[in-house]
């Protein structure tokens, strides 16, 4: 048995490599329309203004961690893994920025 956050779920794939895959599904965080769409559609926010804000933030954000995976998978093994922490660290403050921590995180 499956348990999901919404009562819509769709299955996304391709034939690409899983990481390929997520990267390309997290590149869509970097239009500003669809991720503003997606904060109030499915995430509640209200206020154009705020919305903007950490829709701007969340490109920014998704833009880093793109690019540090991609210096990390060029990279050697040895050192790979920095960029690698960093481009979590910046998909771990996106998802902050989706639960509406905003202001916690500008702190």
């Amino acid at each position: 048995m499956q348990i999901f956050r919404y009562d819509n779920t769709e299955l996304i794939g391709t034939d690409l490599d899983p990481i390929e895959d997520i990267l390309n599904l997290i590149t869509t965080l970097k239009s500003n329309g669809y991720t503003s769409d997606l904060l109030k559609e499915v995430h509640g926010f209200t206020g154009t203004a705020e919305i903007n804000k950490t829709a701007k933030l969340i490109a920014l954000h998704v833009d880093n961690a793109i690019g540090l995976s991609e210096q990390a998978f060029e990279g050697t093994p040895e050192t790979s893994y920095l960029p690698l922490y960093y481009s979590t660290l910046n998909l771990s403050k996106v998802l902050l920025l989706l639960l509406g921590k905003r202001a916690d995180l500008e702190r």
